[in-house]
């Protein structure tokens, strides 16, 4: 399983608690619906703007963290997650001192910083260190983290609702970013010692069935950017159902007639993210074994064709609640191989040198897709007043982002024969 035997799975473990806890924002679009009530709000755009602040601040986080990580260690980039979680906290719990969505929303935009530095950190501390520590099982390794933020959509989606009936949609989430605090402290000691491990092996800088050293820089940067642009594609696809994602699933089945408004929120949308969120997780493993085995090559056009079939489907078949939430959970049981087989997309092409920073450059794409989903999404919904049309775009790019993969195999297979 790599070069560290022992304490190997008190990592995996850790792990998972680590990035399940700071994974809250995977409901965020339970977040909205919320805020839309406290502040009577008719549009949900002026909320998702905060979304598309934390994308922005994550895409430069990346950049910063990969160079941080290469040259400190895991443990500089995890502090600085764990101190921006801190300020977070304290900006939304002085939110609610606000009634006012003129005065409140400036923290809420505000809080949207600290949280994008803080999840960007986070994920450069965690994913390419698990790929150094887990060279021959590197799918499985990035699963156990996938697999946490996939149970998060389960977790949280029951959590918050309960929450915040019993002490206020506020403190709910104060309550969730001490949890998420304290599990980063116990963590930084252990990736203390993880950096040690790392600097004194110098045997894990070693690239797998990658593009060769002798390749010129022009065709590393070409294959950069293709994949960039893939990556970019598949994640704004992913995204644009993830922001509005309770607001998707409650639209046709209010629409039916059979369920009342308040019924929808606490009973089937919690049931649906619950199910989609297990499933995800479930699966994430699954993926992980699957993407080891077979490769890339063979995984991901299944992945992204899957996820442009159910989703388009979804689209079709809208008036038909119980329809599109399966049709959805199969979309993220597909979608929780997307970030595993990205990541191993790293070391497969590029090698292990500066896989922080690498990492930080192609991981960067779902930022720039976070950044311009929620005015997306967002925009769709206003314009129409239906969110169907979301799941519509969803395809479209889902389907672009096949053909971009198509592209890239092709150029890889010419440049090696």
């Amino acid at each position: 399983m790599g070069y560290m035997d022992m304490g190997s799975r008190t990592l995996l473990v850790l792990v998972f608690i680590l990035m399940l806890f700071s994974s809250y924002g995977v409901v965020g679009s339970i977040f909205v619906l919320y805020l839309k009530d406290i502040y009577k709000l008719k549009d949900v755009t002026p909320i998702t703007l905060a979304f598309t602040i934390s994308s922005a601040i994550s895409i430069l986080t990346m950049f910063i963290a990969g160079y941080l990580y290469d040259r400190y260690g895991p443990s500089i980039t995890l502090a600085i997650a764990t101190t921006m979680a801190t300020i977070w906290v304290f900006i939304v719990n002085t939110m609610q001192r606000f009634p006012s969505w003129d005065k409140a929303s400036l923290l809420w935009y505000l809080a949207g910083v600290p949280q994008g530095m803080a999840m960007a950190s986070t994920m450069i501390s965690v994913n390419p260190t698990l790929m150094k520590l887990f060279p021959n099982r590197r799918g499985f390794a990035i699963s156990v983290s996938q697999a946490a933020q996939a149970f998060a959509l389960a977790f949280f989606g029951n959590t918050v609702p309960f929450m915040a009936r019993c002490i206020g949609f506020f403190n709910t989430l104060t309550l969730m970013g001490i949890a998420n605090i304290m599990i980063m402290i116990v963590s930084l000691s252990f990736f203390r010692k993880i950096g040690k491990i790392i600097a004194s092996n110098n045997k894990v800088r070693q690239s797998i069935q990658g593009i060769q050293k002798s390749s010129s820089l022009s065709v590393n940067l070409g294959t950069l950017f293709t994949v960039y642009t893939m990556i970019f594609l598949i994640a704004t696809s992913t995204i644009v159902i993830m922001n509005l994602l309770a607001g998707i699933l409650e639209e046709p089945f209010i629409k039916s007639g059979e369920f009342d408004n308040e019924y929808v929120r606490i009973s089937i949308i919690p049931m649906i993210m619950s199910i989609a969120g297990i499933a995800q997780a479930l699966s994430a493993f699954l993926w992980g074994y699957i993407i080891d085995k077979f490769g890339y090559t063979k995984t991901l056009p299944t992945i992204y064709g899957f996820e442009a079939f159910s989703t388009a489907l979804s689209y079709i078949f809208y008036s038909s609640p119980w329809f599109v939430a399966s049709m959805i959970s199969i979309r993220y049981i597909f979608f929780s191989a997307e970030p595993t087989v990205h990541w191993i997309l790293v070391p497969a092409l590029f090698g292990l040198e500066n896989i922080g920073k690498i990492s930080g450059i192609i991981n960067s794409a779902p930022m720039v897709a976070s950044l311009v989903s929620p005015m997306i999404s967002g925009l769709i919904r206003d314009s129409t007043g239906s969110h169907r049309y979301i799941l519509l775009a969803s395809a479209t790019l889902s389907i672009a982002a096949l053909a971009v993969y198509t592209y890239l195999i092709l150029i890889l297979k010419k440049r090696r024969s």
